[in-house]
């Protein structure tokens, strides 16, 4: 699942490298998921949507041997944009999330 973008973020400007790290299960399920490190801008939600994105998703078991084993999991999530992107998006007064933005600044 695509991680929905923070709309205080996106207003801002703001973008973010998050990156996590977690054990995908014998269910094909994340469990144990954690952030490990951002860069970028912080406290503004980046971690809260990347986590869920990444617990909504459904991932793929490795195999060992033929049989299914679960595995400890290291990736990135990348919040970034075009600035055209952001500027059509405040200009139309688009819904984000389950946000609308209402003016950009």
């Amino acid at each position: 699942m695509a991680p929905v973008y923070p709309s205080s973020a996106l207003v801002k400007g703001f973008t973010a490298d998050v990156w996590e790290s977690g054990f995908v299960d014998s269910t094909e399920n994340l469990v144990d998921a954690k952030v490990k490190k951002i860069i970028g801008d912080k406290n503004i939600g980046f971690e809260e949507k990347a986590l869920e994105a990444a617990l909504a998703t459904k991932w793929r078991l490795c195999i060992l041997n033929g049989k299914p084993i679960g595995t400890r999991v290291k990736y990135k999530i990348s919040f970034h944009f075009k600035e055209s992107i952001r500027m059509l998006l405040c200009a139309n007064r688009a819904r984000i999330g389950n946000s609308w933005l209402l003016k950009c600044s």
